[in-house]
């Protein structure tokens, strides 16, 4: 079992904005788009360097992925994707 100490964290809300009932959509797009190219995107507007929520683009880690999105009304999706088959 992997530690749940080894992860990284980005977040799509600065590059799209309010997208209404859309963002778990369009934010799992842009997940599998960055992952077949291979990388998690910095978050945008991070001044520190930290290499946990990611303030410069990283390679993409082989293993799960995990999309998390808050709606409006409290509406709210996550989904798990893997690398490995």
């Amino acid at each position: 079992m992997r530690s749940l100490n080894t992860f990284v964290a980005t977040s799509y809300k600065q590059r799209i904005g309010h997208t209404m009932g859309a963002s778990g959509l369009l934010e799992t797009g842009l997940l599998l788009n960055d992952l077949k190219r291979g990388i998690v995107p910095q978050i945008l507007n991070r001044t520190e360097a930290d290499d946990v929520f990611l303030s410069y683009d990283a390679p993409a880690p082989q293993g799960a992925f995990l999309s998390l999105a808050a709606g409006m009304g409290n509406v709210y999706s996550a989904a798990l994707f893997s690398t490995e088959v």
